[in-house]
């Protein structure tokens, strides 16, 4: 049983400290000698160092399936609140030693490879490490989902799966280079793919008027192109507990990444040019940005992973069959730093449009559904808060800027959505003329926003990416704010 509370938690401790049934030394090279056997294709005289490690990693992540598997029924049969952290990194560091430790059964393993003629710490050397994240935010994301897990708090984690990460670094002729991380390259046997749970997301285009079934107007997104987000799930294992919650990351590929047409005219590049320029999303961590391709770049992959697991949020909610209108009341969305920030705009857009909820009421789920994290200073307004690098990181780094132009790149609707969040969700008849149909959140047209000091409106101008998740949400470095907290204005 998921166990959530510090006094149930000790009892819990004691079961997994005692070897469940299956993981006693034995057990476990006869499941290890399987996994080589019927996993990787080898037998135990002819395996390399890597078809060792695949085989006990797959023989660890079998001990953590069933658990795995039971916390996410217990979350479904007690209809739970789920805490979804979005980041785009996840500095998780290797999985097997922690999940060695995380499960208790070190000293066990140790035993059972030395018995088998192999040497653990080699084993545990041969991992690569995850190339999902950088530095200081990556490992706040990564501790996050291990304490939730450890705490048997309901969560999952959501990011990007990296098929490179930001660079390898090495030494040449006394100079430092950097190369390519291909971390994946020799495989990751902790993930699990989930294609049949992957989501389309719409990139540029235009928005049209079109009369819906019941005879009103609706605003019909028509994208430039479209991308396709396949999940990958991997088991984050608590310490000394039976919770098991999941890291969900999206991979992106083509909706259609051959074009047979094109292949047999003679145009080989042009054939694949829908699937590379998909895949290029989530190719590499922090791609270099000092030109306009490169801020293009990191804008859509920031929307990628959002709009993905708003998707998966939405979607999982209407499965169990509850209104979006309470949505806020099972699902907690904490926002790691500015890069989702654009999910505010997008999650007005999935309710507004996507799913025909009235502009209040979507803007009152938005706001009560969203934190982002982290700053200092409770109850104090968000200008005047203490410094702390997630406040500077917020405010000051230039990757917290775009150009009003490159929103409206990823769709013209959410440069729409984007301006009357800034605007404090303010009634959208507010923003312009107040006719109707803009009244209702149906036409984009770029108007004046009143007050005008309220945004740098001119489309030239960066606009602060930080002010959007603090006026749309209901707490900031998870600290639950007034209703109309003020937020800083620029």
């Amino acid at each position: 049983m998921v166990q959530s509370n510090g006094d149930n938690r000790q009892s819990n401790h004691a079961a997994v400290s005692e070897l469940p049934a299956g993981l006693g030394v034995e057990a476990l090279k006869r499941t290890f000698i399987s996994n080589l056997f019927c996993v990787q294709g080898r037998s135990l005289a002819a395996a390399t160092r890597n078809d060792c490690y695949m085989a006990l990693a797959y023989t660890v992540r079998d001990c953590l399936l069933e658990r795995w598997i039971r916390t996410r029924d217990t979350y479904f049969e007690r209809d739970v609140r789920m805490v979804c952290y979005l980041s785009a990194e996840f500095l998780t560091g290797p999985h097997l030693e922690n999940n060695l430790i995380n499960l208790g059964i070190y000293p066990e393993v140790r035993q059972a490879m030395e018995e088998l003629g192999l040497d653990l710490e080699e084993l545990i050397n041969q991992e690569e490490e995850p190339g999902l994240g950088n530095g200081g935010l990556g490992r706040l994301a990564a501790c996050f989902l291990d304490s939730m897990a450890t705490f048997g708090i309901p969560a999952v984690g959501y990011g990007i799966r990296y098929e490179f990460g930001m660079f390898d670094q090495q030494i040449r002729h006394g100079w430092q280079v950097e190369v390519t991380d291909k971390w994946l390259r020799l495989g990751n046997p902790w993930e699990i793919a989930r294609p049949e749970g992957a989501v389309v997301v719409k990139l540029g285009g235009h928005t049209e008027m079109r009369t819906n079934e019941s005879g009103r107007e609706r605003v019909h997104w028509v994208p430039s192109r479209e991308v396709k987000g396949v999940p990958y799930d991997t088991p984050v294992l608590g310490y000394s507990t039976n919770t098991v919650n999941t890291l969900r990351l999206w991979m992106a590929e083509a909706i259609e990444s051959f074009d047979f047409e094109a292949f047999n005219t003679g145009d080989y590049m042009g054939a694949v040019a829908n699937k590379i320029v998909s895949e290029n999303i989530s190719k590499v961590l922090y791609p270099k940005d000092d030109k306009m391709q490169g801020k293009q770049l990191r804008l859509e992959q920031q929307y990628f992973f959002t709009s993905c697991s708003l998707q998966d949020i939405v979607r999982i909610h209407l499965r169990r069959g509850r209104p979006l209108d309470e949505l806020h009341k099972k699902w907690a969305v904490q926002l790691n730093d500015t890069h989702p920030s654009i999910g505010i705009a997008e999650l007005m857009r999935l309710l507004v449009d996507e799913h025909g909820v009235d502009w209040d009421t979507a803007w009152d789920v938005t706001r009560r559904l969203r934190a982002h994290g982290t700053s200092r200073g409770r109850g104090q307004p968000y200008h005047q808060r203490g410094g702390g690098a997630a406040h500077r990181t917020a405010e000051e780094r230039g990757a917290a800027r775009l150009l009003q132009p490159m929103a409206g790149e990823i769709s013209e609707r959410h440069q729409w959505c984007y301006t009357a969040a800034l605007a404090g969700g303010q009634q959208p008849e507010t923003l312009g003329t107040g006719d109707q149909p803009y009244r209702a959140g149906l036409d984009y047209r770029p108007r004046p926003v009143a007050p005008a000091r309220s945004l740098r409106r001119r489309l030239r101008l960066p606009v602060r990416v930080a002010t959007l998740p603090v006026g749309g949400q209901v707490s900031a470095g998870g600290l639950h704010s007034e209703p109309n907290m003020p937020y800083r204005r620029s």
